[in-house]
């Protein structure tokens, strides 16, 4: 499993909610202060997240590397993984 799905498993766990098929299109604050979000997926589809404390918009990347010989030297479970979760739980608190 990817290490994103590690991370967005314990961001669920934790309550927040993530909506990675939407952009964000316009954030408004309400007079109570919380944030309405506007969005849209990639087939047009518009929703309104109301109530949100903050937003966090993050770009995907992919890596550029394919063809290096990674797979031949790591057969073991990315520490990476594992490295992200721990920074997840930590700025979490």
């Amino acid at each position: 499993m990817e290490c994103r799905k590690h991370v967005e498993a314990e961001y669920q766990r934790q309550g927040i909610h993530m909506y990675p098929t939407f952009c964000p299109q316009k954030v408004e604050k309400d007079p109570d202060g919380h944030l309405t979000v506007i969005a849209k997926n990639s087939e047009g589809k518009e929703m309104a997240l109301t109530g949100m404390d903050c937003v966090l918009m993050a770009t995907g990347r992919s890596p550029n590397s394919k063809h290096i010989g990674l797979e031949e030297v790591c057969t073991l479970p990315c520490i990476l993984c594992s490295q992200a979760l721990a920074a997840a739980q930590t700025q979490s608190t």
